[in-house]
């Protein structure tokens, strides 16, 4: 399934930089052969600039009007109390604190360029290598390396890219209190389930090496249970894949993702927990499966252990492939 979603996007892509550069083709030949031509008024407002640059500089605009407001990235002032409040020191607001941080830095690294980039189109500013990478990148909907911070799909345009950094950004300004959290949207969760193991670790004064998680999906419609201890978190929008989730355990499906409700993630000393877990439903076995940080599958996370039938083989839920995703793209 992944295989095929990526070889489309990659052949939709070709297609389409076949047809612009067939546009830009024609439109320079049909300027030449006839005076006041549809090619010149592509680029009327800029005389002497080629067609590219007209259009990139209406991509440009498109783009900026996708990026979050500046108190956005950094965070608004009204929630320093909050931030004050928290113990600075724990492992779990310094990983939240260097998030915002890296968000901030990423939005100013995509504002500075889009702005070179402007000037050039615009004959304002001389063309550098830096920006000829630019161009060649983002004139294929391709984004650019330096831009790539954190994991996402290798077949992902960069207009749906800068749609996903600003939902991120947007989640990491109103995440005050990393009690429920939209998992797949932080910049680097490697960091922050690493955090959160070494918080709860703090809390009880326990060993990190003698930690094992636990995972417990929740009902749809129940209300949110109460964190025993710091460390603890609830985990939003996060996806099955070739598996439902039905009356508390997998189910089998023809659906190739099911979104998950929300799930609580704790961390506890190994050994201390039931197996089966009084929570699962009756005649319930566990099953280990991966989850990936998106549905590209290309990065796991961690494996996460849920209840399934007991009437259904282990090995079936192996043979389909099924796994926790983070994002769904």
């Amino acid at each position: 399934m992944t295989r095929g979603e990526s070889m489309l996007t990659r052949l939709l892509r070709m297609q389409r930089v076949d047809e612009e550069d067939d546009d830009h083709s024609n439109t320079s030949g049909s300027g030449s052969s006839e005076a006041g031509g549809s090619g010149q008024s592509d680029s009327a407002s800029f005389p002497g600039r080629p067609v590219w640059a007209a259009s990139l500089l209406v991509t440009i605009d498109k783009w900026n009007a996708l990026l979050p407001q500046d108190e956005l990235a950094s965070g608004s002032k009204k929630e320093e109390p909050q931030q004050q409040d928290q113990d600075s020191n724990s492992p779990l607001a310094r990983c939240m604190a260097r998030e915002r941080d890296d968000a901030k830095r990423l939005v100013a690294t995509v504002r500075a360029d889009l702005a070179l980039l402007t000037q050039v189109c615009k004959g304002e500013q001389k063309q550098s290598n830096h920006s000829r990478e630019l161009v060649t990148t983002l004139t294929k909907g391709l984004i650019p390396r330096h831009w790539r911070r954190y994991t996402v799909p290798s077949t992902l345009s960069v207009s749906l890219w800068l749609v996903d950094l600003a939902q991120r950004v947007v989640a990491l300004r109103t995440a005050q209190t990393p009690t429920s959290i939209w998992l797949g949207g932080l910049l680097h969760p490697h960091a922050f389930m690493t955090a959160t193991r070494q918080t709860a670790a703090r809390a009880n004064s326990w060993s990190v090496e003698r930690m094992e998680l636990h995972v417990q999906v929740l009902s749809r419609d129940g209300p949110a249970p109460e964190l025993p201890y710091p460390g603890c978190f609830i985990a939003k929008s996060l996806s099955l894949e070739a598996a439902a989730w039905r009356d508390g355990q997998l189910a089998l499906t023809d659906q190739l993702t099911d979104p998950l409700p929300d799930v609580l993630f704790v961390w506890r000393l190994s050994g201390t927990g039931t197996t089966p877990d009084p929570a699962w439903p009756q005649g319930s076995v566990p099953v280990s499966i991966p989850a990936y940080i998106n549905s590209e599958r290309k990065e796991l996370l961690l494996p996460v252990t849920l209840p399934a039938p007991a009437t259904t083989a282990t090995a079936a839920w192996y043979q389909r492939a099924t796994a926790v995703t983070l994002q769904q793209f």
